[in-house]
């Protein structure tokens, strides 16, 4: 159990060691800072320093061209948040397949190549 709680802290301070160790994903620069700025909400609840979002705003948009690694980026963040948090994650999108064909295939993926915890 100490394990875990361990765990939980190292990935609030450092989610890069989440990505790199657990999931065996690399990290871009932007999705780094979306990670922290999406954290620093959890971090700001807890009292500990802020990174990015330091007024601890919940809306957190992320614009870019296609094929920049959006959906795999969330797909993994679902898991950060998953091992931060414990409970459901509610996802949308415009369309069904959306969810069906791009997200939650990638989502399966990241689980299968993850290191078991």
């Amino acid at each position: 159990m100490d394990e875990i709680r361990d765990a939980i802290s190292k990935t609030l301070e450092d989610p890069q060691w989440f990505f790199t160790n657990i999931l065996h994903f690399p990290l871009m620069d932007w999705q780094l800072e979306a990670i922290n700025a999406v954290l620093d909400i959890r971090r700001s609840n807890d009292g500990l320093p802020t990174v990015v979002n330091h007024e601890a705003k919940a809306r957190i948009t992320i614009r870019s061209c296609h094929g920049t690694g959006k959906t795999q980026f969330l797909a993994c963040f679902l898991h950060v948040w998953n091992f931060v948090h414990y409970g459901k994650i509610a996802c949308t999108a415009p369309k069904q397949d959306q969810l069906l064909k791009r997200l939650l295939p990638r989502y399966r993926l990241a689980y299968s190549e993850a290191k078991p915890f």
